[in-house]
């Protein structure tokens, strides 16, 4: 329910604002809350708005350039984004996991989480193992899915004000 109730605020800002971009800064909190992220970046245009924790505007341009965001793909998602594009190594502290959004060509919002950096389970012999690896809580289906809907009500939007 809480969630269903992120996404009403965020689409009822989007269709109120004059401005898109405005509208989704001024949700900011429910940006990062609706997908449990610790940053957000909307890149519309020229304009790059960030909310909580994300890499410098210079390194998400060089993101979105990416030719892994470069397809066809309306959502794009990873846990461990430093395993497909290197460049992520150095800010995965900040952004290992990566949900994206195409919407429309030359704008997108990408949602960054940090990286789990040491991890502890039981293999089948009961043995405690710490691994140490690149990646982030894996993006929850719930989450991918509000992020779609998100998308589809931008595109829609922007259709409408062109």
């Amino acid at each position: 329910m809480y969630a269903h109730s992120i996404q009403e605020r965020l689409l009822r800002s989007i269709a109120q604002e004059e401005n898109v971009v405005d509208g989704l800064a001024k949700c900011g909190v429910d940006l990062l809350d609706m997908v449990k992220a610790g940053g957000v970046v909307l890149c519309f245009a020229d304009r790059y708005v960030t909310v909580g924790e994300a890499p410098h505007e210079a390194e998400v341009k060089h993101l979105v350039e990416w030719p892994g965001l470069q397809n066809d793909k309306e959502v794009f998602y990873t846990n461990a984004l430093p395993g497909i594009y290197a460049a992520a190594k150095r800010y995965k502290d900040i952004a290992c996991g990566l949900l994206a959004i195409s919407v429309l060509p030359g704008n997108r919002i990408l949602w960054f989480r940090p990286e789990v950096s040491q991890v502890t389970f039981t293999d089948e012999n009961h043995n405690t193992i710490m691994a140490g690896y690149s990646e982030a809580l894996p993006w929850q289906p719930g989450e991918i899915a509000a992020a779609r809907v998100l998308r589809n009500a931008l595109v829609e939007r922007l259709l409408n004000d062109l």
